[in-house]
């Protein structure tokens, strides 16, 4: 199976990644459940849980790299929000230094991906 439109792209490897990534979503989230039911803030922990998934999905079949660069650095700040969720001193550092760490490697991919436009002259 291959469908291209202009944005996303479903081929045969996306799929598969995506229906892992479904999976794991819902491995998680069934997970979840014992520890988080008591928790203040329950609706945030499970939005940014969802759209961590949306963007995951969108990241996996997008058609081009600017958008994967939107998706991807959408996964990070989803990341640091549920790093931090606990609202501990400890989470709170944590957090940072995770958000630290991936901005890093986002500036690393966004240098990776200023050479393969250089050298191709696409971004698809």
């Amino acid at each position: 199976m291959n469908l291209t439109t202009q944005f996303f792209k479903f081929d045969n490897l996306s799929i598969f990644v995506g229906i892992f990534v479904g999976i794991f979503f819902l491995l998680i989230t069934i997970y979840s459940f014992g520890f988080m039911w008591q928790r203040k803030r329950l609706i945030y922990y499970y939005s940014y849980l969802i759209l961590t998934f949306i963007s995951s999905l969108g990241a996996v079949f997008s058609n081009n790299f600017i958008l994967f660069m939107v998706f991807w650095g959408f996964l990070g700040l989803l990341l640091y929000l549920l790093i931090g969720f606990a609202q501990t001193e400890n989470a709170s550092y944590t957090a940072k230094k995770a958000f630290i760490i991936i901005g890093g490697t986002d500036a690393l991919m966004l240098l990776g991906l200023a050479i393969v436009w250089r050298l191709t002259g696409s971004l698809r």
